[in-house]
């Protein structure tokens, strides 16, 4: 059986993560691979990091991560890059082999409509502005040693002009839009679980509710 391709958008800090992590955790990973767009950043020119634009499509190896899913779609294994977004570089390549459930979950993953025609179902994550860069500032500077300053410029410079450009836009691609409040997330994670155990032949499913 082909794996299941779901592919997950929605803007920076919509609750993309959360999701796809919330979804592997139900059905265990053995089922469940994840793939994050965040791993195809193309190296950008370290004297230059402060303008460097990483919100527009040209800042991804899109056709990578289309490879890498032609791949897996395909029964094949695949090699995964590894990005570190503390030094803004590749650090390797990790291969993987396919699940019976595959998400990949990315900003601009519906930019490429190769990638989207892979895509078994495809979801938007809406959440507002506001919420969005809160959990952005968080996010950034506990794990990604970013300053608030450097946070709030980016975000003014290119974060929210390119989501207004290129991301927000996708959503009338996708299949199902969901509200991204944890209340709407869970829901959507208790839904799709259920239809993935009636429908997938999933294995080690013992003990997970």
């Amino acid at each position: 059986m082909k794996p299941f391709i779901l592919g997950i958008s929605g803007g920076s800090c919509s609750g993309k993560t959360q999701l796809s992590d919330s979804l592997q955790m139900k059905l265990g990973k053995d089922n469940v691979l994840i793939i994050s767009q965040d791993n195809y950043y193309i190296e950008p020119n370290v004297s230059k990091l402060h303008e460097y634009n990483f919100d527009t499509p040209q800042a991804l190896d899109l056709r990578l991560l289309y490879e890498n899913l032609k791949e897996l779609s395909e029964g094949k294994s695949s090699r995964i890059p590894r990005y570190d977004f503390v030094t803004s570089t590749r650090e390797g390549y990790t291969e993987v082999r396919p699940t019976p459930i595959i998400i990949v979950e990315g900003i601009l993953l519906f930019h490429d409509q190769k990638i989207q025609d892979l895509c078994n179902l495809k979801l938007y994550l809406d959440a507002d502005a506001d919420t969005r860069l809160v959990r952005r500032i968080l996010r950034d500077t506990s794990e990604r040693n970013r300053t608030l300053d450097s946070i709030l410029l980016q975000y003014e410079r290119s974060v929210k002009k390119m989501h207004n450009t290129f991301v927000e836009p996708l959503k009338d691609s996708t299949d199902i839009v969901i509200n991204s409040k944890s209340g709407s997330l869970q829901f959507f994670v208790d839904m799709i679980s259920m239809y993935f155990r009636q429908t997938l032949n999933l294995k080690n499913l013992e003990g997970i509710s």
